[in-house]
């Protein structure tokens, strides 16, 4: 009996497998019209059309389309043929019924859909020897709208008297899936780069949610059918509430397990005192972990921005787009965590016009107890703001500056400098160096006061130029063009120090405390030697060892948080090596035992006396004066 119906269902069939098999034949016959011309397609047209736009066509129309007429032509045939009641009052259970009509309907799809895509393979690869763009991505989606489709045309056949207006109601039930599913990829971008259509999971289950109540509305009950809208209205109901109380509980946790725990952390701040650390992961997430004992505190979702500790250590800000959920808001708001991890003040919300710039998180926006941050209204200025924790965020009207002003840096003294990007004033660059000389317009900002004031525009002539940590002097030309010098100005007087030494150019350079430079010079046998001279580029000139290796396998030179060590990697061994500029001692600091054979390590501060290593089971911290322990921050 079930084979009897599967063929009569089949049968019912077969004028739409005709016509989408015609109907992607058409459309590669037009696609091929449209592109030859009158002497035929060229590669490119060829490569566009039959390699791009056919498979697009075929997967993204013609497949969810014949999924609609398929469904709709299988439960809606016999009951526009006036056959229904004959076959509800044979002795047939109606789930065998259900079953036959969906297979009939799966397999006339199926066919249409292996027919049009083996015949746009045919005519890319085989005809004009073009690949077939982004096929696999393309086969995936496609399926994905012809479930789509499928779904929303049972459930509506299921409830409709005739296959037009099954179709039209399928249509307009399959469009809600389709936006759900584009507010959930903008909603949550981070999972979905993560986990992948896996993400997906509350939109399938809401789609296969319509095959079940159809199933149920047909398969129960009186064999008429009478109480199937009711049926299915109730299922329908219960699903929905159900997969919505299913994302709510598991979000969350699907969002912590998609950032990969500790693979993929980008680099992690001690609080002054190692009370704690905040890791920060490279899709923008942020675990706030006890480094001492080890373990995770808080997690805070993507796509978040670490914007520093106050100098006490008690608090740090987060700039953050992300809700409670996980969801990604247009606006970002910047919320206060304690030590601890926990949420210690209101968060601070901007104005709907105000926005913060790109790249906050490089600067440190704590001057005592106050923060600073810029936002940006508009394309001709930007605005700085000053705020407290538990109090309203105030609007500096005196601080609206130049659209391409950027924060640069606290120093000791309390003062706040920004900058305004160099312009262009001329064509005084050698021939293949891209970055153009010019002039920066730092500006000093008293916090106490209010107070802003423009200093004399500094000349730039290099790639990189560097405020010192009192505020005093900026490195203005570091060598970087093929000379071995350095120049910095005394922003009190204007004076500049012109310092020259033996070797072919400055690779590197780094401020330490009491604005002293630490500078690594190349010498034409490739080799490095770093001199210290201070303060401020002047007084007295130090010569250290010579560091014997290419430059190019060496790390940077990585200045401490307080700017009392120097950190170099050593890519051969594996090490860090640690200068201390207090006795001009150099110390050695090996991987842990585990990590001895990996090279190379990426070392990094994490605090004033504090490196951090990728370990296999995350990150380590390696306490300086006593390399032997080691921490193992695990999740």
């Amino acid at each position: 009996m079930f084979s009897a119906l599967f063929l009569k269902a089949l049968r019912q069939q077969r004028a739409l497998v005709a016509a989408g098999i015609g109907t992607g034949a058409l459309f590669a016959l037009g696609l091929r019209l449209v592109i030859g011309g009158a002497n035929g397609p060229g590669p490119i047209e060829t490569e566009v059309g039959i390699g791009s736009a056919l498979p697009r066509v075929l997967l993204l129309g013609v497949w969810p389309f014949w999924a609609l007429l398929a469904v709709s032509q299988a439960f809606t045939g016999d009951r526009e043929a006036g056959t229904e009641p004959f076959l509800l009052d044979r002795p047939v259970p109606p789930r065998r019924l259900f079953t036959a009509r969906l297979l009939a309907a799966f397999a006339a799809w199926t066919t249409v859909a292996g027919a049009t895509y083996g015949l746009a393979w045919i005519l890319a690869r085989a005809v004009y020897e073009v690949p077939i763009r982004d096929g696999p991505d393309l086969i995936r989606v496609g399926l994905a709208l012809s479930g789509v489709a499928a779904s929303g045309t049972l459930l509506a056949a299921a409830v409709g008297a005739s296959s037009l207006v099954a179709v039209l109601l399928g249509l307009m039930l399959g469009l809600p899936a389709l936006a759900a599913a584009a507010l959930f990829l903008r909603a949550f971008p981070v999972l979905f780069e993560s986990v992948g259509w896996i993400s997906l999971w509350p939109i399938a289950l809401a789609v296969l949610a319509g095959p079940a109540a159809a199933w149920l509305g047909l398969t129960r009950g009186e064999p008429a059918g009478r109480g199937r809208v009711g049926r299915i209205v109730r299922v329908m109901g219960v699903a929905m509430l159900a997969i919505a109380a299913l994302f709510v509980a598991i979000t969350p946790g699907l969002i912590r397990t998609a950032m990969g725990g500790s693979k993929h952390w980008r680099r992690m701040e001690l609080a002054p005192g190692s009370r704690s650390a905040v890791l920060s992961h490279y899709h923008r997430s942020m675990w706030v972990v006890d480094p001492v004992r080890g373990v995770p505190l808080r997690f805070i979702p993507p796509r978040s921005r670490f914007l520093g500790w106050r100098s006490d250590g008690a608090m740090f800000a987060v700039a953050t787009s992300a809700t409670r959920l996980g969801s990604q808001t247009k606006h970002e708001r910047i919320t206060i965590y304690g030590a601890d991890g926990g949420l210690v003040a209101p968060e601070i919300t901007l104005e709907r016009d105000e926005e913060l710039i790109p790249g906050v998180e490089d600067w440190v926006l704590w001057v005592g107890d106050e923060l600073f941050f810029m936002t940006e209204p508009d394309a001709e200025a930007r605005v700085l703001w000053r705020a407290q924790p538990g109090k309203e965020q105030g609007r500096l009207a005196a601080a609206r500056l130049p659209a391409r002003t950027r924060p640069l840096q606290v120093t000791a003294d309390g003062m706040l400098y920004l900058f305004t990007d160099w312009r262009h004033v001329g064509r005084d660059k050698p021939a293949g160096w891209p970055y153009p000389s010019g002039e920066v317009d730092p500006i000093r900002f008293d916090p106490r006061s209010g107070r802003l004031e423009r200093l004399d525009a500094i000349p730039v002539r290099q790639l990189y130029s560097g405020l010192a940590p009192s505020g005093r002097y900026w490195l203005v030309d570091d060598g970087q063009r093929g000379a071995a010098r350095i120049v910095v100005r005394d922003l009190t007087s204007g004076r500049e120090q012109v310092h020259e030494f033996d070797g072919t150019d400055v690779r590197e350079w780094e401020w330490l405390a009491e604005d002293r430079l630490a500078i690594v010079v190349g010498r034409a046998d490739r080799d490095s030697s770093l001199i210290l001279t201070g303060p401020g580029g002047g007084g007295t000139r130090e010569e250290l060892v010579p560091w014997a290796i290419n430059p190019s396998m060496t790390g940077r030179p990585q200045a401490s948080p307080d700017g009392e060590l120097l950190l170099i990697e050593d890519h051969d061994s594996g090490n860090a090596r640690i200068f201390r500029p207090a006795d001009s001692r150099w110390t050695t600091v090996p991987p842990p035992p585990e990590l001895r054979s990996k090279h190379p390590l990426t070392w990094t501060w994490a605090g004033a006396k504090t490196l951090v290593v990728p370990g296999a089971q995350g990150p380590l911290l390696i306490d300086v004066d006593a390399p032997e322990r080691v921490r193992t921050i695990a999740f």
